[in-house]
C-alpha cells in the first residue's frame, strides 16, 4: 500500500508516520510531502527548496524500517499541493495530523486537512496527537541527541504539556550544542517552557550573554512582555558591547509604559548614534511626561553636543505653558557647540520654576 503523509518539520505532524507506516505495512511505501509558497527571487526559492527537502528528510531519517518516497512542492496552496500529489504518485490513502505548529503549519490551519478530507478521491485519516503521542515526546526528552531533545520539547510545548524542571535543564545544555539552524528554535522553545520571573530571567541571559541567535530569540519573547520586565533588561545597558546596549534599548522602547521612561533617557546620552536614535524614539511617544526627566539630565549630567542634539529632538515635542520663553532659551542653547555650557543652568532653572508650580 501506498500511503502519503503531508509534513510541516513539526513534531506533531509527524505524529502522522507511526499510524502511516502501519497502514502500510512491511511493504509498503510512505510518500512524505512538504509544500511551500512560491517566492519571487529566485535565491529565495532555492533556500525554500532546501527547507522543504530537510523537512522530509529529517522525517525519513526517523522512520528507517519503512521505504519513503521524498517530495516537494511549492505551489502556494497546501490542499491543491496534496490532492495533486496523491493522484501523481497513485496513493491509496493519505494520513495527516489535525494541525501542526510550524513551516507549512503556517498555511495547514484553518481547515487544511479537513479541506483534504472533503476533496481528496483517496480515503483520508485524520490523526489527532493525544496521550500515546504526548509519552513518546517524553520519552525522546532523555535522548543524548540534542535534535531529538528539541523536537520532543517543541511538540510538547505546543500541546500545552509542562516539562519538569529536569527537562528544562536538559532542553538548556541543549541549546548551545545544536547546529547552528536550530540554535534559535532551541532559545525561543526553551523560552516558552518557562513561566514568570524565570522566563524572563532566561531571556535577559540570552541578551547579555548568548550568541546573535540566541539574541534574537530573546528580543522576540522580551517585546511582547510587559514593563515589569523592564528592571531586568535595564542590567543589559551595562554591557560593553554596543549591540546588546542596542537591542535592549530598543525592546524597553517596544515594552513602553513609566517605566522605560528613565533607561530610555540614560539612552539619549550614549555616544552610539544608533542607541540615541532608538532611545529617542521610544520617548517621543510620551509627549510631556519627559519633560522633567530630560531636564534633570540636562541640568545634572555633564553637556555634550550629541546629548545636547538628541535631547533637543525630544524637547521640540513637549509644550509648557507659561514657560514657552524659558523652553525657547533653552532649545537655543542645545543647537551648537558653544552654547551647550548654558544650557545646564537654564535647564536647572526651568526644572525649579516647575517644581515650585506643583
Amino acid at each position: 500500500m501506498k500511503v502519503l503523509v503531508p509534513l510541516d518539520g513539526s513534531s506533531l505532524a509527524e505524529a502522522a508516520l507511526p499510524v502511516a507506516a502501519r497502514i502500510a505495512g512491511a511493504d509498503g511505501t510512505l510518500v512524505l510531502l512538504s509544500a511551500g509558497e512560491l517566492p519571487e527571487v529566485s535565491e529565495h526559492r532555492r533556500q525554500e527548496e532546501a527547507d522543504l527537502r530537510a523537512i522530509v528528510d529529517g522525517a525519513a531519517s526517523r522512520i528507517p524500517a519503512v521505504h519513503c518516497e521524498l517530495r516537494t512542492d511549492i505551489g502556494g496552496d497546501p490542499v491543491k499541493g496534496i490532492i495533486e500529489t496523491a493522484r501523481a504518485e497513485h496513493v491509496d490513502q493519505i494520513v495527516m495530523t489535525t494541525h501542526g505548529r510550524s513551516g507549512l503549519s503556517r498555511r495547514l490551519h484553518g481547515g487544511v486537512a479537513e479541506a483534504v478530507l472533503r476533496e481528496s478521491s483517496v480515503p483520508v485519516t485524520l490523526v489527532r496527537p493525544g496521550d500515546e503521542h504526548a509519552a513518546a515526546q517524553q520519552a525522546l526528552l532523555q535522548s543524548d541527541d540534542c535534535e531529538s531533545v528539541l523536537a520532543a520539547a517543541s511538540s510538547l510545548s505546543a500541546m500545552g504539556a509542562t516539562l519538569t524542571q529536569a527537562d528544562l535543564a536538559r532542553l538548556r545544555s541543549c541549546v548551545d550544542s545544536l547546529p547552528e539552524n536550530l540554535r534559535m528554535k532551541a532559545a525561543e522553545t526553551y523560552l516558552s517552557l518557562l513561566a514568570g520571573k524565570a522566563a524572563i530571567t532566561a531571556a535577559v541571559a540570552f541578551l547579555r550573554d548568548g550568541d546573535e541567535l540566541e539574541r534574537e530569540a530573546a528580543s522576540a519573547f522580551l517585546g511582547g512582555a510587559d514593563e515589569d520586565a523592564i528592571p531586568a533588561i535595564i542590567s543589559v545597558l551595562d554591557s560593553q558591547d554596543l549591540d546588546r546596549q542596542w537591542v535592549a534599548y530598543r525592546i524597553i522602547s517596544e515594552i513602553g509604559g513609566p517605566s522605560a521612561i528613565d533607561p530610555l533617557v540614560r539612552g539619549l546620552q550614549s555616544e552610539d548614534l544608533s542607541i540615541r536614535w532608538v532611545a529617542s524614539d521610544g520617548l517621543l511617544g510620551f509627549g510631556n511626561r519627559v519633560l522633567v526627566p530630560v531636564l534633570e539630565a540636562l541640568a545634572y549630567r555633564p553637556p555634550t553636543i550629541t546629548f545636547h542634539h538628541a535631547a533637543r529632538r525630544i524637547l521640540k515635542r513637549v509644550t509648557v505653558p507659561g514657560h514657552s520663553e524659558e523652553l525657547r532659551q533653552l532649545m537655543d542653547s542645545l543647537t551648537h557647540e558653544t552654547t551647550i555650557v548654558q544650557s545646564p543652568p537654564l535647564a536647572a532653572l526651568l526644572l525649579d520654576e516647575l517644581r515650585r508650580e506643583r
